[in-house]
């Protein structure tokens, strides 16, 4: 957010600086606790003698399903209570659990520890989004809610670098503690000085609304009512299927068809995937935000055509010889780079639009009602469609597996792309009709 964006009443602009940092911090270790298992699936499966079927319900199932199960009512008491204490207390339970996760001696051990994550995190991104969005006006809030995206590409990018080189010193084990410790003294940090704005008042509403009465239910099929609304939903579950079956194995693809370690698979991840993302997470905040000034409808036209074009992007890069190089630098590796900016500079007008739909009362709600189903669909099918079919097809292919698996999954964004069109069809009317209410 920009240094002269108005602050919320009460709150110097230096201390919502501070406050977005914070939750910029939130953000980077609610990814880093549940993506750093990608990174150490060859020394799990051999440790504890598991399949790649077990790794894909670990990495999927078991984090999606109880996450969206906890998520919808922890956000509608968000909608209602004090958003930094139940940040700080779910930042506190999933860092706990992480550590937890490296102490696991057993497949069930480890199940349930990942269960716990998933139900801590559940509290730390949708009442992030409602703070947000009371920091920031809606022709900045894009730009503002960005830095959710921002702090989530780099909970990926140290997950996969910090785990990595973690994980070739002390072992598999060890990166779970080292990435767990740091969220406990977060958690204090963030209770301790986080304050919160007055709900709605970056929308210019002189008083905070009173708080919703709808039930987690009646909340759900309000929002689900309003069309644009629905499309969105069923458009970023479609694209989520893809995005973290990617994110779930593709340190994987990178050592075992690159053959490379952790550590060189962590960095290399890093610098093809969540680095490249930042700039277009940057670049889409903006361009959507200036493009939606003019006309609401490019809150959808630009993620639609950034998931067209991400297709042969990942096909390029998926298929493409990985002897082949250029200046030392296999040639697959420029378009990972080139597919990661174009589908991050989707992700801003998602963001925005989850809060702009929603009335002030309820975009706790709307954060997790999207976001939890974004998780529920992707990471409840992406990892373990993945994984099962690299099952399958490893008798075959061998360590070329996954990257099979991988290609078959990759052209699901054409159909994100029809979803998310068909939304920008009603925006203009829905977000006037959630400014009303």
């Amino acid at each position: 957010m920009s240094a002269n964006t108005p602050s919320p009443p009460g709150f110097p602009a230096a201390y919502v600086r501070y406050a977005l940092s914070l939750i910029f911090l939130v953000a980077v270790f609610n990814v880093c606790d549940r993506t750093i298992m990608s990174v150490l699936v060859p020394e799990i499966r051999a440790d504890l003698g598991l399949t790649d079927r077990h790794l894909g319900i670990l990495m999927g199932p078991a984090f999606a399903v109880v996450h969206v199960v906890a998520g919808l009512p922890i956000a509608r008491l968000a909608d209602r209570a004090s958003r930094r204490t139940i940040i700080a207390a779910g930042l506190f339970a999933w860092s706990l659990l992480t550590i937890a996760q490296g102490l696991a001696r057993s497949f069930p051990q480890l199940l349930a520890a990942r269960m716990g994550v998933g139900i801590g995190e559940a509290a730390g991104s949708p009442p992030s989004h409602s703070l947000l969005a009371d920091y920031a006006s809606p022709e900045k809030r894009a730009r503002a809610l960005s830095v959710l995206q921002i702090g989530a590409l780099c909970g990926t990018g140290l997950g996969m670098v910090l785990g990595g080189w973690v994980n070739e010193v002390w072992g598999w084990r060890a990166a779970f503690v080292v990435v767990g410790v740091p969220g406990l003294a977060l958690a204090v940090l963030v209770f301790a000085t986080l304050r919160e704005p007055p709900r709605g008042i970056s929308d210019g509403l002189a008083a905070a609304p009173e708080p919703a009465r709808e039930t987690a239910l009646g909340a759900a099929l309000h929002l689900l009512r309003t069309p644009t609304y629905a499309w969105m939903l069923a458009g970023v579950c479609a694209a989520g299927i893809v995005v973290i079956g990617r994110s779930a194995w593709e340190p994987t693809f990178l050592r075992e068809v690159y053959g490379m370690g952790s550590a060189d698979a962590g960095l290399t991840y890093f610098l093809i995937s969540p680095l490249p993302s930042a700039v277009g997470t940057l670049g889409g905040a903006w361009l959507v935000d200036s493009l939606g000034k003019r006309d609401l409808r490019w809150y959808f036209w630009t993620p639609a055509l950034a998931n067209v074009v991400t297709v042969p992007l990942s096909l390029a890069f998926l298929l493409w010889p990985e002897t082949h190089t250029l200046a030392g630098v296999p040639v697959a590796f420029f378009f990972s780079v080139l597919m990661s900016i174009v589908a991050a500079g989707a992700m801003p007008a998602i963001l925005a639009m989850g809060q702009s739909l929603a009335p002030p009362r309820m975009r706790a709600f709307s954060a997790a009602l999207w976001s939890m189903l974004f998780t529920f669909v992707g990471m409840g099918l992406g990892p373990l469609f993945v994984g099962d079919l690299t099952e399958r097809l490893r008798p075959a292919y061998a360590e070329q597996a996954v990257r099979y698996a991988l290609a078959v999954g990759s052209v699901v964004p054409f159909l994100a792309t029809g979803l998310l069109a068909a939304a920008a069809r009603t925006v203009r009317e829905d977000v006037l009709r959630a400014k009303q209410a």
